[in-house]
């Protein structure tokens, strides 16, 4: 939230701001949390005057994003302080926003979004998240832009996909077979962990092929090869902060490539 002092007031024309509105020479965020500018453009008399709307909470963004006209929209960002220490504070503009289904709100927050220059989906605490079928378009930087995929239901596990190491013997006193029960049948972590993996790296697919067809929306004259390969170093340069082995890292280049169909 923003709070500010009444000596900071400034009296301003009537026919310079609009009706009912304050003016201040400055401002204090009292929680120093992430929060919002907005861009835009309003209405005054016959013309359009560009507009800059400091937010603080989520909620209040939608809000007013919802009161403004898409075409009138011109950008939104999110500002928060970086995590090194000092006090700089980092702007990152927003590519997309979209409301999450009603089932995952309490665990996303209030909105998922996509932060310029990354591939992934994330909550409002910038934690990657999967897809689900549910969620609404809210904001889009991009015209045209290529909503989120959906979910897409029970697959089997293709067979090029890399198999984990099976975990052997567990070592103690007492050698252990890596095994256990599932469901009246005795079996290897890796099996049901592959199917795990597999869920979770054919999710990143789906989001990398939407963040590249938005790109090329955005940059239309960009060479495709050019565009995929983009998106892809960001993968590789990611993929053990985003917990990928060397395989599945691999295994996601070769699905982006052979979308857009370019040469491996």
């Amino acid at each position: 939230m923003f709070v500010t002092m009444p000596h900071f007031e400034q009296f301003m024309p009537g026919n310079l701001v609009g009706p009912g509105h304050q003016s201040w020479r400055a401002v204090t965020l009292s929680v120093e949390s992430p929060w919002y500018l907005f861009v835009y453009e309003a209405k005054y008399g016959q013309q359009k005057v560009p507009q800059t709307t400091l937010v603080a909470w989520e909620d209040t963004l939608l809000a007013i994003l919802e009161g403004i006209p898409a075409d009138d929209r011109k950008g939104v960002a999110r500002v928060e302080k970086e995590r090194r220490p000092g006090t700089r504070w980092h702007v990152t503009w927003i590519e997309t926003i979209w409301a999450p289904a009603p089932e995952e709100v309490q665990e996303t927050g209030l909105f998922l979004l996509q932060l310029e220059g990354d591939p992934l989906v994330r909550d409002a605490h910038l934690r990657p998240v999967d897809v689900r079928e549910g969620r609404a378009l809210v904001y889009s930087a991009l015209p045209n832009a290529v909503a989120q995929p959906t979910s897409r239901g029970p697959v089997d596990v293709p067979d090029d996909f890399p198999v984990p190491v099976p975990p052997g013997v567990v070592p103690g006193s007492q050698p252990k077979l890596g095994i256990r029960e599932e469901k009246g049948r005795f079996t290897s972590d890796g099996v049901v962990a592959r199917a795990e993996r597999h869920d979770i790296c054919q999710d990143l697919v789906n989001q990398l092929v939407a963040y590249a067809e938005n790109k090329r929306l955005e940059k239309p004259d960009t060479e495709v090869s050019r565009l995929v390969s983009q998106v892809l170093a960001q993968v590789h340069k990611k993929q053990f902060g985003w917990g990928l082995s060397p395989a599945e890292s691999a295994w996601i280049a070769g699905r982006v490539k052979a979308h857009f169909d370019v040469q491996r």
